[in-house]
């Protein structure tokens, strides 16, 4: 089902063909002005600018010609050369009726199906979310779903914020709060079968420890620093701390899975920071 605008670019296209100059000249758009056209045509300033002729003789030449296309209600040609195109209303009438008809909605298909990573959301691990997250969120969602409606093969990756200093905080504030976790973290060899004993760190627990951990840092250099050698540890893949670090992606990351769901957002992948 071909839009009006391609409908109008191939009469276009026919005009300038007709008066030998190259049919690409006929693109056209949507008008600048929708107080004078609906559409418009600028090809007679390029053929004028590689040395074709008088702009305005070609392109009333071409309004001419364009004038009797059953789409066209009229064809004017305004300032040095533009051509201004209205449309019919009859062809208005059935392209909306087209458009009501079709479950697409003149959304054609690819041609080729790409592979597309959309990458969008930005939730960090431990952290509140603002308004930036909530507007990435809905525009990247929104720009998923265009893809796949197009026909693309499409992911939607979270961009999980899961490393860095805020990492190393948690761990110094976890193994402060929990004498038993700050042992089994420590360990050179923690026991897997005690993991179970990280469950008591609950996500109202690390909204809570990582502000009060985070503030401290800026005042308490000694424990800045502490921050900083457990946030080392972790990158250079201490057991006890990434066993850690894993509990607070696993429980950040189910609530805002059901936090962004409820928004109508659902991501394919959770690729952290580390990740990348």
């Amino acid at each position: 089902m071909s839009d009006l605008r391609s409908g109008l670019g191939e009469a276009a296209a026919a005009a300038f063909a007709a008066l030998g100059l190259p049919g690409e000249l006929g693109r056209v758009t949507a008008s600048d002005r929708p107080d004078l056209a609906d559409f418009q045509c600028n090809g007679a300033l390029a053929a004028a600018k590689a040395g074709k002729g008088d702009p305005r003789q070609i392109a009333e030449a071409a309004a001419q010609a364009l004038a009797t296309h059953p789409l066209i209600k009229s064809a004017a040609v305004a300032g040095p050369g533009f051509v201004n195109l209205r449309v019919r209303e009859d062809a208005l009438s059935a392209r909306l009726r087209a458009l009501a008809a079709d479950a697409r909605v003149g959304a054609a298909r690819v041609e080729e199906r790409r592979r597309i990573i959309v990458d969008y959301g930005g939730p960090n691990v431990a952290k509140e979310m603002h308004v930036g997250h909530l507007r990435a969120s809905i525009i990247g969602e929104a720009v998923k779903r265009l893809f796949r409606f197009r026909g693309d093969e499409v992911q939607g990756d979270a961009h999980f914020g899961d490393w860095g200093f805020q990492m190393g905080l948690l761990i110094v504030a976890c193994a402060d709060e929990d004498w038993e976790i700050a042992a089994l973290i420590e360990s050179a060899a923690p026991d897997p079968a005690a993991e179970v004993m990280l469950d008591r760190v609950s996500l109202d627990e690390l909204d809570r420890l990582y502000p009060a951990a985070a503030g401290r840092a800026k005042t308490d250099a000694d424990y800045r620093d502490r921050a900083r050698r457990a946030t080392a540890d972790l990158q250079a893949g201490r057991p006890g701390y990434r066993m850690l670090w894993r509990h607070f992606a696993r429980v950040t990351q189910g609530a805002l899975e059901r936090d962004f769901h409820a928004l109508g957002i659902d991501f394919d992948l959770w690729r952290g920071e580390r990740d990348r």
